[in-house]
């Protein structure tokens, strides 16, 4: 997967992953294993 590609992104089998790479974080910026499922738990309780 090439970062950033739009393609990829839209293909991303989870839905809402591929956007947190970019929001809130912003792009670029590298999150340690924890900090993704942290980020991923905190967004699925805000869909909810």
């Amino acid at each position: 997967m090439h970062f950033g590609d739009p393609v990829e992104l839209e293909s991303a089998p989870t839905d809402g992953i591929s956007d947190m790479a970019f929001s809130p974080f912003g792009a670029g910026t590298h999150l340690l294993v924890t900090d993704w499922a942290k980020a991923i738990s905190v967004y699925d309780v805000a869909r909810k």
